[in-house]
């Protein structure tokens, strides 16, 4: 069996079945999921359970968004913040006829306000996009055909969450290229509200990724990692991340 099918088969047992799910979160809590990281691969919806209130922000696949909006199901909702204005609309109209599926054009930060976002082209299928700021890694301007620069409305999680008035959150993705230690200083409001709030985080390594597992840790989160994850740059080396309390 290919590690691929193996991934699905462990993935769909472990973490797609309710039934199985819902006792084991009741014995172990969360803390479970997060040894199987590794295997799950980019399939964190298996993480999410019907019913539950999801923040996925820096995505712009139409699929990935299925994924999850099939797992949460009609009772759930589904929030994508994402700050490239070209793939932010995409989304929009592709989910327009969902009345739990609301997707905002924001780039994730520690404060509102406006800055400068840099993106690849509509032609490169790998998301570089990231807010320009001396703090992130430079953009990769050699592994895009071109760049696009644009001005993005910044937002904290709190701001956003408390914008749509939601009275709870269950997990947050983020996979926001560099930006993620900044963006956990701004969600001390959702963690009061939320106490068993879960995060997904892919992060670049070493930095910012391991400032943000300090700074989980430091949140008073379990912290579980892998380094088993695909990307279309090999040079690039990501950490996947699963924090709960």
């Amino acid at each position: 069996m290919s590690l691929s099918a193996f991934s699905n088969t462990v993935a769909t047992v472990a973490f797609g079945w309710e039934p199985l799910q819902s006792v084991w979160d009741e014995v172990f809590g969360y803390h479970w999921r997060g040894y199987s990281l590794g295997l799950i691969r980019y399939r964190a919806q298996y993480m999410v359970k019907p019913g539950e209130t999801v923040f996925l922000c820096g995505v712009f696949n139409e699929g990935y968004v299925r994924n999850y909006l099939e797992t949460v199901g009609e009772s759930g909702k589904i929030i994508v913040v994402e700050a490239n204005t070209s793939n932010a609309n995409k989304l929009k109209n592709k989910f327009a006829s969902y009345r739990n599926v609301i997707v905002l054009n924001r780039a994730i930060w520690n404060k509102r306000g406006t800055m400068e976002f840099v993106a690849g082209g509509e032609d490169d299928a790998q998301g570089y996009n990231r807010i320009e700021e001396k703090s992130i890694s430079d953009f990769p301007t050699k592994l895009v055909k071109t760049v696009v620069h644009q001005k993005v409305e910044t937002s904290t999680l709190d701001h956003i969450a408390a914008d749509l008035n939601l009275p709870i959150v269950h997990q947050i993705n983020l996979t926001i290229n560099g930006a993620e230690y900044c963006a956990l200083n701004g969600m001390e409001s959702l963690l009061k509200i939320n106490p068993r709030l879960r995060l997904y985080i892919n992060s670049q390594r070493p930095d910012p990724a391991y400032k943000v597992v300090d700074k989980l840790k430091s949140m008073g989160f379990k912290v579980y990692d892998s380094k088993l994850i695909r990307t279309t740059n090999k040079s690039i080396k990501l950490l996947r991340i699963y924090a709960c309390r």
